[in-house]
């Protein structure tokens, strides 16, 4: 041996290069597959994205349309907005939905409202989209004023000890107790709150008036008004504060207190109003009623055989117990019915009356999704 390295012959050589150009293909290979996967995997992420972005855009317009429909909606300029159009297709079959919004240069939506057969309820439909991703949600609403129901509370409601609920018109599933999310502004005429509305001379602080005592006109007081027991008043009492009406007393007019509580003792009539801005309204006597709408900034109780035709409204606590009962409906934070109550549901008690709620609710249900 000389010690010079031994040359390959031509067989080696060959074997040699095929080996090498196999393990650049085997490579080749490798790195291609991971860039395909690597980008299978941004594809994914990004329709990942595309399909909640779609989605979120359709819940936008869902939140949209339900704002435009309640009737107490105003813009930043206080303007009414407009309802969504109903849906309506072009020639080329394709939704016209003049409503729509864009949250990005590559993301909205468009929305329409199906009108059903009865026109409490309706079906507001969004599709969202964002780049080539469709999302379509459609929501039912129920469109209704809360004088359509025989209840309509915030916060609770409940019924024990032999409460009798009746309707006049309508029945259970379309007109009974409903939960909203907030009571209503009750709209009361221009000047109800406001004491020279009913005197241009109001009485300086608090006036009783005589037993049996017979008045034409109105009464108004800074203070407190006690009506004693067997008068009778042929037009409104308006205090200040609060305002109690005694035994067998009737005021033909309303009864309106400013800062204080309504109180009508045994057999005490009222055939207007009873309105009591901040305070509560108490009817729990033996033959106490009211011929009207009864209003309080507090609670109302209604009890012992006492009697409301109308709509009684609290923003409290509505109480009707121990045989007192409520001819029209009952709007309340919470609304309670026990010991022979009975409450029945009568629309014209409601309408008839000057003084009514006009709010209109919506209550969303069976939310659906659907892809396109």
């Amino acid at each position: 041996m000389n010690g010079r390295p031994r040359r390959l012959d031509r067989t080696e050589r060959g074997f040699a290069l095929t080996t090498a150009l196999l393990l650049v293909v085997l490579l080749g290979a490798g790195a291609l597959l991971v860039l395909s996967l690597a980008g299978s995997g941004v594809r994914r992420v990004r329709a990942r994205h595309d399909y909640l972005a779609a989605l979120y855009a359709a819940e936008s317009g869902l939140n949209e349309a339900l704002w435009r429909l309640n009737p107490d909606a105003r813009d930043e300029t206080g303007v009414r907005p407009e309802l969504p159009p109903s849906r309506t297709y072009a020639p080329d079959g394709s939704v016209d939905a003049s409503f729509s919004g864009t949250l990005d240069s590559n993301t909205g939506y468009e929305v329409w409202v199906d009108h059903e057969t009865d026109p409490a309820h309706i079906a507001v439909v969004s599709l969202g989209r964002r780049g080539q991703a469709r999302r379509l949600l459609r929501i039912q609403v129920d469109r209704y004023t809360l004088s359509d129901r025989i209840i309509s509370y915030r916060d609770d409601w409940d019924q024990r000890h032999h409460v009798t609920l009746e309707y006049l018109s309508g029945d259970e599933e379309h007109n009974g107790p409903r939960r909203v999310d907030e009571l209503p502004t009750l709209q009361l005429p221009a000047g109800t709150w406001d004491l020279s509305t009913y005197s241009a001379s109001p009485i300086s602080g608090d006036w009783t008036s005589p037993k049996n005592y017979h008045f034409t006109g109105n009464i108004a007081a800074t203070g407190n008004v006690v009506i004693r027991n067997n008068c009778t008043i042929d037009g409104d009492v308006v205090a200040g504060g609060s305002v109690s009406i005694g035994n067998n007393s009737r005021v033909t007019g309303n009864v309106v207190a400013l800062s204080g509580s309504v109180t009508l003792a045994q057999n005490a009539t009222v055939e207007g109003s009873v309105l009591a801005k901040t305070g509560d309204v108490s009817i729990e006597n033996n033959g106490a009623a009211v011929h009207g709408l009864v209003y309080a900034g507090g609670n109302v109780s209604i009890s012992n055989n006492a009697s409301v035709l109308g709509l009684v409204y609290g923003a409290g606590t509505v109480t009707v117990h121990n045989n007192g009962s409520v001819q029209g409906a009952l709007i309340g934070g919470s609304v309670y019915a026990e010991n022979n109550a009975t409450l029945i549901y009568d629309p014209s008690a409601v309408t008839g009356l000057d003084l009514i709620v006009t709010q209109t609710y919506l209550t969303p249900r069976d939310w659906r999704e659907g892809y396109n």
